[in-house]
């Protein structure tokens, strides 16, 4: 077994002795937060028509169909609503209940770019589940109309509502005792019944080319990791099991008696990683901005991030893949007259030479928002725009020392590349220099570039002289550690004020270039809350 095989056993153990559960915290609770239906009124339809629109269509789109402008960037694909399929279900007719789209808004689906929005009022959540059926329901009816010209508007209605309308819930079987001899067991229900998508040791390293129903690429769950969409509870892994996952290539197992069932669920829990679930869940957070002595130090190796209060921000992978960064501590301070951001994540590998076109380099960023109500986390919207401070390891001083092809490839052969090149042969070798492009200059004041955006592909990089944010980063026994400085105040258009005594936005986000992560490709966090100290 591999080593969280044993600590997730004994965790399990210790947890049952005790009479708990691994999620009694709330996090990936078993039950769920309400337990019956509100009724759709016009006024909770066009709340959750707001909200949706506000924070949703930029993945799920405009009616639902999960074509939203921002939906290419991310893997897993976001959910067409109008194919009426949900992965997370407990009913018997595999249509998700009331209960489990509220749960899946207010959890999101950790291990992907669906966050959560537990931070909405019970009201608010209740709204954006009528929205979310309503666009179902229509998608529905729309592909029936499609598919059968001879359908009336009235009937299509009627078969897309008895379609879509859930069943009773799955009635689970009684729980066995957790001992060796049922992990045993689970063990040679999972290779035999598994193991074929997700592998035998459970790394999600088994069968290849899966796709979702709408011919998505899927990957199969890494159990090891110990992240799972519908949460890590002993119920809810039960759930997914015998309900399966709709509109993706894990079935339904039925079939499987109460022994079989819960065997199983014992052994994928103890091959798991036991915390992992807590460390990437994503939750809102008040951030504290301390203010110190005047004049301070903000270096790296500075004293002054002693002082500071340090926040465990989880990421969500907007491109999954298996060795995504979870996590980064992010600490901010300042001095009434700069503010100073802190982020620290691990990374194995340090990536700033980019000259290779399969390479590319590490990163990290924070984006601003001084709304109250800030807006969608990725890049703001043309009404709501976002500050954004971009630092790349790349445009670190020493990394920029060897930005060259003949440094990096030595005894490459050539023709016309003159060693000693003048202004005007840019021309001819150095195109992009020659004409200014920020990306290409070698003299780079500070590795951190000053961003305006207000939605998808609006990111645009301040002028020159508005480029006042400066920044520094160190990388050291596999660990990043960067650091951004600017003024509290700024006269540049687009910048963010910081006002001791206010509250801001905002989110932070991190590239790892050694595994191909770039532009939309990142990690990030959801929207947290500034709170600047006096």
């Amino acid at each position: 077994m591999e080593k969280w095989s044993y600590i997730g056993l004994l965790l399990i153990c210790l947890f049952l002795c005790l009479g708990g559960d691994v999620a009694a915290d709330g996090v990936g609770s078993e039950k769920p937060l309400i337990s019956k239906h509100a009724s759709a009124s016009e006024g909770l339809i066009n709340r959750g028509r707001e909200l949706y629109n506000r924070q949703c269509i930029g993945c799920h789109g405009e009616k639902g169909n999960g074509d939203g402008v921002g939906a290419y960037l991310l893997k897993p694909h976001p959910r067409d609503f109008s194919l009426g399929e949900f992965k997370i279900v407990s009913t018997i007719n595999h249509i998700p209940s009331f209960e489990d789209l509220f749960n899946t808004i207010s959890h999101g689906m950790p291990g992907t770019s669906m966050p959560p929005w537990s931070h909405f009022s019970e009201n608010d959540l209740t709204a954006l589940v009528h929205y979310v059926r309503q666009l179902a329901m229509d998608g529905k009816v729309s592909r029936i109309m499609a598919k059968s010209k001879k359908k009336t508007l009235e009937k299509a209605r009627a078969t897309a509502e008895r379609k879509l309308t859930p069943k009773e819930k799955i009635t689970l079987p009684e729980k066995i005792p957790l001992s060796m001899e049922s992990i045993a067991h689970g063990r040679k229900l999972y290779v035999a019944q598994c193991a074929g998508c997700h592998g035998l040791t459970g790394k999600g390293d088994g069968m290849e080319d899966l796709r979702d129903n709408a011919g998505f690429p899927i990957d199969p769950r890494d159990f090891t990791g110990g992240v799972f969409k519908g949460g890590s509870g002993d119920d809810e892994i039960a759930y997914r099991i015998v309900a399966g996952m709709p509109a993706t290539p894990m079935p339904s197992f039925t079939e499987l008696n109460g022994e079989e069932l819960w065997s199983l669920v014992y052994y994928i829990k103890s091959i798991a990683n036991p915390i992992a679930q807590r460390l990437v869940e994503q939750k809102r957070k008040e951030v504290r901005v301390k203010r110190v002595s005047n004049g301070a130090d903000f270096t790296v190796d500075s004293e002054i991030w002693k002082q500071a209060e340090p926040s465990y921000l989880a990421l969500l992978p907007l491109w999954w893949h298996r060795d995504a960064v979870n996590g980064v501590y992010v600490q901010l301070v300042h001095d009434g007259a700069r503010l100073a951001v802190r982020m620290v994540w691990e990374d194995e590998t340090k990536d700033d030479n980019v000259l290779d076109q399969t390479a590319f380099s590490d990163g990290a960023a924070v984006q601003f928002s001084p709304s109250t109500e800030p807006p969608f986390f990725a890049m703001g919207y043309e009404h709501d725009p976002v500050n954004i401070w971009n630092w790349k390891a790349w445009r670190e001083p020493e990394a920029l020392k060897i930005a060259d092809l003949q440094t990096v490839q030595v005894n490459m052969p050539y023709d016309l590349y003159p060693d000693g090149r003048s202004p005007d042969e840019n021309v001819l070798f150095e195109t992009s220099v020659d004409v200014a492009n920020p990306v290409s200059l070698t003299s780079q004041t500070s590795s951190v570039e000053d961003l305006n955006a207000g939605g998808f592909g609006s990111l645009t990089s301040q002028e020159e002289g508005a480029q006042n944010v400066n920044g520094k980063a160190v990388w050291k026994d596999g660990f990043w550690e960067v650091i951004f400085i600017r003024d509290l105040a700024s006269k540049d258009n687009g910048d963010i004020i910081f006002t001791p005594g206010s509250e801001i936005s905002a989110a932070f986000a991190v590239w790892d270039g050694e595994n191909g992560e770039r532009n939309g490709q990142k990690a990030v966090t959801i929207w947290h809350k500034l709170i600047i100290y006096y």
